[in-house]
């Protein structure tokens, strides 16, 4: 069951995403990969395990990979 707590920082994690998207397309941006700003964000915003994937997946839906 998904918990209005964690609706709310999904929508968070996903303008967090955003934001460092931005950064890292910069010439001057920091040098960080893909995949590393991605579980940082779950990390950040994910509680469990399961909220962890699902800020991952979501993430990685939300900009069109499989």
């Amino acid at each position: 069951m998904v918990t209005e707590s964690l609706l709310v920082r999904l929508v968070k994690a996903v303008y967090c995403y955003e934001r460092e998207l931005d950064a890292l397309r910069r010439p001057e941006g920091v040098e960080i990969g893909h995949n590393t700003l991605v579980e940082r964000i779950a990390r950040k915003y994910g509680k469990s395990r399961e909220e962890k994937l699902l800020i991952m997946e979501t993430l990685a839906n939300y900009r069109g990979e499989d």
